[in-house]
């Protein structure tokens, strides 16, 4: 920044406007400049306006809007200052403070940029987990289809193994039933047939027992003949 823009800065202060009275924003006196670079100020009488009227304002402080009276309007006249080169002083900045004031730019760049490096990576992190809880929830969603799928199949089978283990079952059951009435009907008959063998045997025996019993008193007779015919021979040959 040079001297030239401090005084010509200080020029706009001088040659602000002066207003009047009837807009609201009146002013009495423009500010004094004071130049202290070492060059005398250089004064210039501001002649009165003619047209200048101190007329009260119907509310001061505040801007009237709308049509502006001509006997309330103020002429504004501007004012020229002519500074000299001399006073022009230029002033070269340091390298070091340069070099600090861009370093602690620097600094400050880097620290925004580590920011928004910083949020980028959040960013990124989020991202990443949203994309790998997506992925879980989707592999777990299939595999639940694909175990759902294996399940009911599974149950699809257990249903025909059951009805082919009882299909078989009955049909183990009945031939059994059935070979179990076959053989009782076949010991029945073995039984009946024994009975009759039985019956048959009973006869043989008590007709051998009779026969026994005739062939014992047919020996018995015989016997008694045989001794009596001994026992009476001799009287019979002894009385001839």
């Amino acid at each position: 920044m040079t001297t030239l823009e401090s005084l010509e800065t200080k020029a706009t202060l001088i040659s602000a406007p002066i207003r009047g009275a009837g807009d609201g924003m009146e002013t009495e006196a423009p500010p004094k400049s004071e130049v202290t670079s070492g060059v005398h100020p250089v004064k210039r009488h501001v002649p009165p306006s003619p047209r200048k009227k101190a007329v009260p304002s119907e509310s001061p402080g505040v801007l009237q809007l709308g049509k502006v009276l001509t006997e309330k309007a103020v002429e504004v006249e501007a004012v020229r200052l002519l500074v000299p080169k001399a006073a022009i002083t230029h002033v070269v900045p340091n390298k070091n403070a340069k070099l600090k004031s861009l370093g602690h730019h620097k600094g400050e760049l880097l620290g925004q940029s580590e920011g928004v490096g910083e949020l980028r990576k959040e960013r990124l992190e989020v991202k990443n987990v949203l994309e790998k809880l997506k992925n879980s929830e989707r592999r777990l969603l299939q595999d639940k289809e694909g175990l759902s799928n294996q399940l009911r199949v599974q149950t699809e089978v257990n249903r025909e193994l059951k009805k082919l283990l009882v299909a078989s079952v009955g049909d183990d059951l009945q031939y059994h039933f059935e070979r179990l009435a076959r053989e009782k009907n076949q010991l029945i008959l073995e039984n009946e047939a024994l009975g009759r063998n039985t019956a048959q045997l009973a006869e043989q025996l008590e007709r051998m027992s009779i026969q026994c019993d005739v062939w014992r008193s047919k020996f018995l007779a015989s016997r008694y003949f045989l001794f009596s015919i001994v026992f009476h021979f001799p009287v019979l040959q002894s009385d001839f």
